[in-house]
């Protein structure tokens, strides 16, 4: 076969097991691997595919988001890059663990036996969970998306109508308990929204599973399935979070000084802000506060940043440069390293009010908001 042929082949036995997947999973689980492999695709090779096209998809559907809120926004295009083998590596990890759960409490210690013939239990658990993966992958992040959106409409309606209810007309226990019952819905929204489409596609796929490949129940086949699922993503979980987010701790003692100047700049810049709709140099800021009434209200809260800010140096304050970046809403305060080195590898860019400070490794170059979350720890500027 040519190329051409080969490659429309593939991609007809991808649908089928898409198609298997979403429409007929309970006889794909029965049909023995080696008569799956002369129809569909295997197991790994299906993941990858799906995962790939979907991070993908998901990577020019965010890119384009964001030029929607701002074209000069600082980013990374990383959907422009070649998919990264790495990115079945979070999978595997939970699959491998979710498989050996089954195999040793379900098969081995609570004696659940095989409905289908295989010398291979583990194995054929493996492979199984691998199909699975890419429907609970890709439906369950494509809900959760869809979820956001309505969570932050139905929000942004009940925050409107607080705002027209006549709570200050109300009794003072009538109107907290109005407070109340908004925040219940509130919970009851983001409970309905994120987290029941999820687990709910989860415990459709792996039930249909596991009562199919052994002979237990429904009902202890969601339980279990379930606290499997859980268990599992503990570590994958973990892994997100320190890939998405760093604290303090991580930074040496030059950035975390570089990250409260930049607050403290951020502290002046969005007051200016709210005045003038517009943002000032960095290197204007100290003759801008020179004209603060010293027993102000907003000097008298200022203090630190103030101090700070007078600290500068131009735009320069102890190995780090600071400037504003043009974009939406004033632009973006960006801090890059004067020298690159042990103490000074990180650069941080955030919004003009600070609402979060991203700092990432680019060898002396420019953060973007790709990059990693700083979690300040309920650390002030002020």
């Amino acid at each position: 076969m040519t190329y051409i042929e080969k490659f429309i082949v593939f991609i007809v036995r991808y649908i089928k097991t898409w198609q298997m997947l979403l429409l007929h999973l309970d006889s794909f689980v029965k049909i023995p691997l080696a008569e799956r492999k002369r129809v569909y695709l295997p197991p790994i090779v299906f993941l990858f595919v799906s995962l790939t096209i979907f991070s993908f998809l998901l990577d020019v559907s965010g890119h384009l988001f964001l030029l929607a809120i701002d074209p000069e926004m600082p980013t990374a295009n990383k959907w422009l890059s070649w998919p990264d083998q790495s990115i079945l590596l979070p999978s595997l990890v939970e699959i491998t663990i979710q498989a050996f759960l089954w195999y040793v409490i379900l098969y081995r210690w609570l004696g659940h036996s095989l409905r289908i013939v295989t010398p291979t239990p583990y194995r054929r658990i493996f492979n199984e969970l691998l199909y699975i993966e890419s429907p609970v992958s890709v439906i369950g992040t494509t809900l959760n998306l869809l979820g956001w959106l309505i969570f932050f409409g139905l929000t942004i309606v009940l925050i409107l109508l607080a705002v027209k209810l006549p709570l200050d007309d109300l009794p003072d226990f009538l109107s907290t308990i109005c407070l109340v019952v908004l925040v219940i819905v509130e919970l009851l929204i983001a409970l309905a929204f994120f987290l029941l489409p999820g687990w709910f596609l989860i415990a459709f796929y792996n039930t249909v599973l596991a009562v199919n490949i052994l002979a237990i129940s429904r009902r202890r086949a969601i339980k279990l399935c379930l606290l499997f699922s859980l268990v599992s993503s503990i570590p994958v979980r973990l892994y997100s979070v320190s890939v998405k987010f760093m604290t303090p701790f991580q930074l040496s003692d030059v950035e975390i000084q570089a990250v409260q100047e930049m607050r403290a700049i951020a502290n002046i810049e969005s007051e200016y802000y709210q005045k003038n709709n517009t943002s000032i140099p960095v290197d204007q800021l100290k003759s801008y506060t020179s004209t603060f009434l010293p027993d102000s209200l907003w000097t008298l809260m200022h203090k630190q940043s103030l101090e700070r800010v007078n600290k500068l140096q131009g735009t320069v304050f102890n190995g780090y440069r600071f400037y504003i970046q043009h974009g939406r809403r004033g632009g973006y305060i960006q801090a890059l390293p004067i020298a690159y080195g042990d103490h000074t590898r990180r650069s941080f860019v955030s919004d003009l009010f600070a609402w979060q400070i991203v700092a990432g490794d680019h060898n002396g170059g420019s953060a973007t908001f790709s990059d990693k979350i700083l979690i300040l720890l309920g650390d002030s500027a002020d």
